[in-house]
Protein backbone atom coordinates (compact mmCIF):
# COMPACT_ATOMS: atom_id res chain seq x y z
CA UNK A 1 0.00 0.00 0.00
CA UNK A 2 1.13 3.57 -0.69
CA UNK A 3 -0.40 5.08 2.45
CA UNK A 4 2.50 4.49 4.89
CA UNK A 5 4.91 6.54 2.77
CA UNK A 6 2.52 9.25 1.55
CA UNK A 7 2.97 12.80 2.81
CA UNK A 8 -0.81 13.31 2.55
CA UNK A 9 -3.75 10.98 2.09
CA UNK A 10 -6.85 12.32 0.32
CA UNK A 11 -10.02 10.26 0.66
CA UNK A 12 -12.02 11.46 -2.34
CA UNK A 13 -15.73 10.70 -2.40
CA UNK A 14 -18.09 9.70 0.39
CA UNK A 15 -17.29 5.99 0.13
CA UNK A 16 -13.59 6.53 0.83
CA UNK A 17 -14.19 9.38 3.29
CA UNK A 18 -16.94 7.84 5.43
CA UNK A 19 -17.73 4.36 4.07
CA UNK A 20 -20.75 5.38 1.99
CA UNK A 21 -22.94 2.79 0.30
CA UNK A 22 -20.41 -0.11 0.40
CA UNK A 23 -20.18 0.20 4.21
CA UNK A 24 -23.92 0.72 4.75
CA UNK A 25 -25.89 -1.19 7.36
CA UNK A 26 -26.57 -4.73 6.18
CA UNK A 27 -23.99 -4.65 3.40
CA UNK A 28 -21.84 -7.81 3.52
CA UNK A 29 -18.78 -6.27 1.82
CA UNK A 30 -16.86 -5.39 4.98
CA UNK A 31 -15.94 -2.08 3.36
CA UNK A 32 -14.61 0.74 5.50
CA UNK A 33 -13.50 4.34 5.13
CA UNK A 34 -9.86 5.26 4.55
CA UNK A 35 -9.75 6.60 8.11
CA UNK A 36 -10.97 3.29 9.52
CA UNK A 37 -8.36 1.47 7.43
CA UNK A 38 -5.61 3.77 8.69
CA UNK A 39 -6.67 3.38 12.33
CA UNK A 40 -6.88 -0.41 12.00
CA UNK A 41 -3.38 -0.50 10.51
CA UNK A 42 -1.90 1.97 13.03
CA UNK A 43 -1.09 4.56 10.35
CA UNK A 44 -0.66 8.22 11.26
CA UNK A 45 -3.76 10.30 10.49
CA UNK A 46 -2.99 13.66 12.09
CA UNK A 47 -2.04 16.35 9.56
CA UNK A 48 -2.07 13.72 6.79
CA UNK A 49 -5.64 12.59 6.04
CA UNK A 50 -8.17 14.88 4.36
CA UNK A 51 -11.70 13.73 3.55
CA UNK A 52 -13.38 15.12 0.43
CA UNK A 53 -16.88 13.63 0.62
CA UNK A 54 -19.48 13.89 -2.09
CA UNK A 55 -21.12 11.45 -4.45
CA UNK A 56 -19.59 12.15 -6.84
CA UNK A 57 -16.77 14.36 -5.64
CA UNK A 58 -16.71 17.84 -7.15
CA UNK A 59 -13.81 18.57 -9.55
CA UNK A 60 -13.17 22.00 -8.01
CA UNK A 61 -12.93 20.45 -4.54
CA UNK A 62 -10.55 17.75 -5.73
CA UNK A 63 -8.23 19.99 -7.77
CA UNK A 64 -8.43 22.84 -5.25
CA UNK A 65 -7.44 20.57 -2.37
CA UNK A 66 -4.59 18.92 -4.27
CA UNK A 67 -3.27 22.31 -5.39
CA UNK A 68 -3.45 23.61 -1.82
CA UNK A 69 -1.59 20.57 -0.47
CA UNK A 70 1.12 20.98 -3.13
CA UNK A 71 1.53 24.73 -2.57
CA UNK A 72 0.98 25.17 1.16
CA UNK A 73 0.77 21.75 2.81
CA UNK A 74 -1.94 20.56 5.15
CA UNK A 75 -4.68 23.18 5.71
CA UNK A 76 -4.89 24.89 9.10
CA UNK A 77 -8.67 25.04 9.01
CA UNK A 78 -10.32 21.64 8.91
CA UNK A 79 -13.30 20.10 10.67
CA UNK A 80 -11.67 18.32 13.63
CA UNK A 81 -13.93 15.25 13.57
CA UNK A 82 -14.73 14.93 9.87
CA UNK A 83 -11.27 15.97 8.59
CA UNK A 84 -12.84 18.01 5.79
CA UNK A 85 -11.18 21.25 4.65
CA UNK A 86 -13.18 24.31 5.71
CA UNK A 87 -12.45 26.00 2.39
CA UNK A 88 -14.99 23.62 0.80
CA UNK A 89 -17.10 22.11 3.58
CA UNK A 90 -17.89 24.78 6.18
CA UNK A 91 -21.21 26.17 4.93
CA UNK A 92 -24.60 24.58 5.54
CA UNK A 93 -26.42 23.65 2.35
CA UNK A 94 -29.68 24.42 4.17
CA UNK A 95 -28.64 27.95 5.17
CA UNK A 96 -27.43 28.75 1.65
CA UNK A 97 -30.25 27.04 -0.21
CA UNK A 98 -32.05 29.22 -2.78
CA UNK A 99 -35.33 27.88 -1.31
CA UNK A 100 -34.43 28.87 2.26
CA UNK A 101 -36.84 31.82 2.16
CA UNK A 102 -39.65 29.29 1.72
CA UNK A 103 -38.45 27.44 4.82
CA UNK A 104 -38.50 30.66 6.85
CA UNK A 105 -42.13 31.24 5.78
CA UNK A 106 -43.01 27.58 6.40
CA UNK A 107 -44.03 27.25 2.76
CA UNK A 108 -43.24 23.64 1.89
CA UNK A 109 -43.28 21.81 -1.43
CA UNK A 110 -45.99 19.15 -1.62
CA UNK A 111 -44.52 16.80 -4.24
CA UNK A 112 -41.16 15.92 -5.78
CA UNK A 113 -40.53 18.26 -8.68
CA UNK A 114 -42.60 21.07 -7.13
CA UNK A 115 -41.01 24.27 -8.46
CA UNK A 116 -42.03 26.23 -5.34
CA UNK A 117 -41.60 25.66 -1.63
CA UNK A 118 -38.94 24.25 0.66
CA UNK A 119 -38.23 20.55 0.15
CA UNK A 120 -37.70 19.86 3.86
CA UNK A 121 -41.03 18.05 4.36
CA UNK A 122 -40.21 15.81 1.39
CA UNK A 123 -37.14 14.47 3.18
CA UNK A 124 -34.49 17.05 2.28
CA UNK A 125 -31.29 16.53 4.27
CA UNK A 126 -29.85 19.98 3.63
CA UNK A 127 -29.76 20.79 7.38
CA UNK A 128 -27.27 17.92 7.88
CA UNK A 129 -25.14 18.82 4.88
CA UNK A 130 -22.05 20.96 4.69
CA UNK A 131 -20.98 21.31 1.08
CA UNK A 132 -20.77 23.95 -1.62
CA UNK A 133 -23.53 22.60 -3.88
CA UNK A 134 -25.60 25.83 -3.81
CA UNK A 135 -22.62 27.75 -5.21
CA UNK A 136 -20.71 25.30 -7.43
CA UNK A 137 -23.54 23.07 -8.63
CA UNK A 138 -22.65 20.29 -11.10
CA UNK A 139 -21.75 19.95 -14.76
CA UNK A 140 -20.16 23.40 -14.96
CA UNK A 141 -22.94 25.01 -12.93
CA UNK A 142 -25.84 23.49 -14.86
CA UNK A 143 -27.75 21.85 -12.02
CA UNK A 144 -27.85 20.24 -8.56
CA UNK A 145 -30.44 18.39 -6.45
CA UNK A 146 -32.40 21.41 -5.20
CA UNK A 147 -32.39 23.22 -8.54
CA UNK A 148 -33.83 20.04 -10.05
CA UNK A 149 -36.63 20.28 -7.43
CA UNK A 150 -35.37 17.18 -5.62
CA UNK A 151 -34.42 17.01 -1.94
CA UNK A 152 -30.76 17.08 -0.93
CA UNK A 153 -29.68 13.51 -0.13
CA UNK A 154 -26.70 14.71 1.95
CA UNK A 155 -24.25 12.79 -0.20
CA UNK A 156 -21.31 14.43 1.59
CA UNK A 157 -22.46 13.51 5.10
CA UNK A 158 -20.99 10.70 7.21
CA UNK A 159 -24.56 9.38 7.50
CA UNK A 160 -25.09 9.11 3.71
CA UNK A 161 -26.86 5.80 2.96
CA UNK A 162 -25.56 4.26 6.20
CA UNK A 163 -28.84 3.20 7.76
CA UNK A 164 -31.69 1.13 6.34
CA UNK A 165 -34.27 3.52 7.79
CA UNK A 166 -32.56 6.51 6.16
CA UNK A 167 -31.26 5.33 2.84
CA UNK A 168 -31.45 8.66 1.04
CA UNK A 169 -34.33 10.72 2.41
CA UNK A 170 -35.58 11.47 5.91
CA UNK A 171 -38.76 9.66 6.81
CA UNK A 172 -39.46 11.89 9.79
CA UNK A 173 -38.21 15.05 11.44
CA UNK A 174 -37.19 13.01 14.49
CA UNK A 175 -34.15 11.77 12.58
CA UNK A 176 -32.66 15.26 12.60
CA UNK A 177 -32.44 15.08 16.39
CA UNK A 178 -30.54 11.77 16.30
CA UNK A 179 -28.26 12.54 13.38
CA UNK A 180 -24.62 13.39 13.80
CA UNK A 181 -24.33 17.09 13.16
CA UNK A 182 -20.90 18.42 12.14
Amino acid sequence: TLIPNAAFVVAEGTCSAFGGIPAAEGNPTGSASVREFMVENHLKIEKRLLNLPGCPGHPITIVGTLAYLAAKGYPDKIHARLLTPDMFFSNSTHDECPRYHYYEREDFATYLGDPHGCLFKLGCLGPLTFNQCPHRQWNSGINWCIRAAAPCISCSSPEFAKHKNLAFYRKSEQYLNRAVMP
